[in-house]
């Protein structure tokens, strides 16, 4: 519709410059220089819109804006269609010569506005992403200020804002529905509650970064130290810590989430628990009681995991979990040849590297092995569909250790399979990484 609206009102290219010629030039009114203020800055509120402002809204709380096969192209489309829209008006509005540097000044300004408000204002203002639902609203409300000489496109404009705005409502409420807690930070939004299932004991607390869950605990006092969600003893890190020596054990975990793994600490036990978020580490302490709750010591590191074993002297860790991905999305540096040398620095020599691999969407258990093999370690993969176990997630976890032999231990044995690695990869480092030559 705006399209063609925009095709009819096109002004032939010897018009424009026969008006040139003459040197006409028109004032620029106020109104038109805080467009050229607005359209910029909504041009940046918009990283991921969707092909049309309806479509896109709607994505928003439904699941085929959160579903990569459908939100991909919507989202993609639309950062196209809209930002075109959005910065075509701008060039419209253009003024005369004269005007220019005021023209030039306001968009570069307006750009700097959007940016630092979706960079950082909304992470400190807003307690999860609505930033995208407000800039769906601003722009079909932007619509109604440009297209003002036409009545009937004014009041579709008016529409659709009401239609972004029911739908930024629906967003947020299915955010708070049941939500105990809804914090954001630069890291993400984070949300705990409560989940009531068939009877009191099955109840259980989660922690969800975006649509991703990041531990769940039983809430009756006889179960919360049972190991749920990507944990129990049939996953790879569960195997891995029944493995692992009988004396009292130093563990890595590079990421926290609600603290699950701490289910395994034992009275002697060492965790040193690095976390980037420092509401991840708030959220573990008020809402779920892993951490205190287990005998073994713990440590806490909070910053960039990498950067903080760098600087570290050898830990000497017997097991060294690498856990720290937010939703589905991929910590590149953590999954690197440089960071291998990092790791197995930190291992006693029959030490395992436990890296979750579990993803919807990328095949990793390939990327750790090529690592590994350029490194002269080993790598194995242990897969758990979890169907023994109502309160288990099925999982993939690739454990690596300088000696074979300590991956055919008991219980890893039966359950640890060989890696195929596709000829030709490359192995990931801190200069090159592949995401797109890993997609399932």
């Amino acid at each position: 519709m705006l399209a063609a609206y925009r095709w009819s009102e096109t002004v032939p290219a010897s018009t424009s410059t026969s008006t040139a010629a003459t040197g006409e030039e028109t004032p620029p009114r106020w109104s038109d220089a805080l467009l050229w203020l607005a359209l910029p800055a909504l041009a940046s509120w918009l990283p991921l819109a969707a092909g049309v402002l309806v479509l896109c809204a709607f994505g928003l709380q439904h699941h085929i804006g959160s579903n990569v096969r459908t939100g991909l192209p919507i989202y993609v489309g639309g950062l196209f269609v809209l930002c075109m829209f959005l910065h075509g008006e701008t060039a419209r509005l253009r003024p005369a010569p004269r005007y220019l540097t005021r023209f030039y000044l306001m968009l570069s300004l307006g750009g700097a506005i959007g940016g630092a408000l979706v960079g950082l204002v909304a992470p400190h203002v807003l307690p999860a992403y609505y930033e995208l639902g407000i800039g769906l609203t601003l722009t079909a409300l932007a619509a109604v200020a440009v297209l003002r000489h036409r009545l009937w496109l004014r009041l579709a404009g008016v529409a659709l804002a009401a239609c972004c705005v029911f739908f930024l409502v629906a967003q947020i409420r299915s955010d708070r529905l049941g939500a105990r807690h809804l914090v954001r930070s630069f890291y993400g939004a984070l949300i705990t509650f409560d989940v009531r299932r068939a009877n009191p004991p099955s109840y259980v607390r989660l922690l969800s970064h975006g649509s991703i869950k990041h531990g769940e605990q039983f809430l009756d006092p006889l179960r919360r130290r049972e190991p749920t969600t990507y944990y129990g003893a049939t996953s790879g890190i569960g195997r891995a810590m029944a493995a692992a020596p009988e004396a009292p054990r130093r563990v890595g975990l590079i990421g926290l989430g609600a603290g699950t793994l701490a289910t395994y600490g034992r009275s002697g036990d060492v965790y040193r628990i690095y976390e980037i978020n420092p509401q991840v580490f708030e959220l573990a302490d008020s809402e779920f009681t892993f951490l205190r709750d287990s005998p073994a010591q713990t440590e806490r590191v909070l910053g960039d995991a990498r950067l903080a074993l760098e600087r570290e002297a050898p830990q000497g860790f017997d097991l060294l979990a690498v856990d720290a991905f937010s939703g589905d999305a991929v910590p590149v540096h953590l999954l690197t040849a440089e960071a291998m040398d990092v790791y197995l620095r930190h291992m006693k020599p029959d030490g395992i590297v436990a890296f979750h691999v579990s993803n919807r969407y990328l095949e990793l258990a390939p990327v750790v092995a090529r690592i590994a093999a350029l490194k002269g370690v080993h790598a194995v993969l242990v897969s758990d569909d979890a169907k023994e176990s109502k309160w288990l997630n099925s999982t993939d976890w690739v454990l690596v250790a300088r000696d074979p032999a300590v991956l055919a231990r008991e219980p890893l044995r039966g359950a640890a399979l060989p890696i195929a690695v596709p000829a030709g990869t490359r192995p990931w480092t801190d200069d090159f990484n592949n995401l797109l030559g890993v997609l399932k």
